[in-house]
């Protein structure tokens, strides 16, 4: 879903907010998330303080909206699975739904940048309480959305390969399956960009070693 998707708005209205999250996103990732300032912010896309609280009420809802656009993005996660995984079997969608996570084989400073903002964003995160109305907005709303492509991905490839007997599987493990797939494969793309930023170099051995390693865990031993 795209960030529009959550506010009915005029194109003008809408490309104000749009001015408003990338400017956001840009202090966010040059600061740590609590020494970054609403004036800032409305410095920094040239509107007023006052115009800019009628788009958010205040920090906290301004900052799940940026992390949203961001996880969401398409230099994220490019997903075209469906289309290119025509006639193949379950396990072998797998393996490329798994591989496209992974997709960038050289340094890209915008993406280096919009994982240190979502893992950024999983410390800010622990600071809200449970009734946090922006707390309440991304669990309620937001959560479920985040990574949606890819955790779509996986189900339709496991789905699959439990169908097409590829894939060994019990029906009531799918969840879980996806969210460790998801969950793993990020922390290893995250823990590649930290140790290469530097030497701009990639080595993404240790991701071909991932897939196999969770390609041979669900392959059927007859397929």
């Amino acid at each position: 879903m795209k960030l529009e998707d959550f506010y009915d708005e005029s194109n003008a209205k809408r490309k104000t907010r749009i001015k408003i999250i990338e400017a956001a996103k840009e202090l966010l990732s040059e600061s740590d998330f609590e020494n970054v300032t609403m004036i800032e912010v409305a410095n920094k896309c040239d509107i007023t303080q006052r115009n800019l609280y009628r788009y958010y009420p205040n920090k906290d809802f301004l900052i799940i909206d940026v992390i949203f656009s961001v996880i969401n993005a398409k230099n994220i996660y490019n997903p075209d699975y469906i289309e290119k995984s025509k006639n193949l079997s379950g396990i072998d969608t797998l393996r490329m739904v798994v591989e496209s996570f992974f997709y960038y084989r050289q340094y890209d400073e915008d993406v280096f940048k919009n994982y240190k903002l979502v893992m950024k964003f999983d410390f800010y995160l622990n600071t809200l309480s449970n009734d946090n109305p922006a707390f309440i907005r991304y669990t309620k709303n937001y959560m479920l959305d985040y990574n949606s492509d890819k955790r779509n991905g996986l189900r339709y490839a496991l789905e699959l390969g439990m169908e097409d007997g590829t894939i060994e599987m019990e029906r009531n493990e799918l969840e879980l399956t996806v969210e460790y797939i998801l969950q793993s494969s990020n922390a290893l793309l995250m823990r590649i960009l930290l140790k290469n930023k530097e030497r701009e170099i990639f080595d993404f051995n240790l991701t071909d070693k991932h897939t196999d390693v969770i390609i041979s865990s669900l392959k059927c031993v007859d397929a």
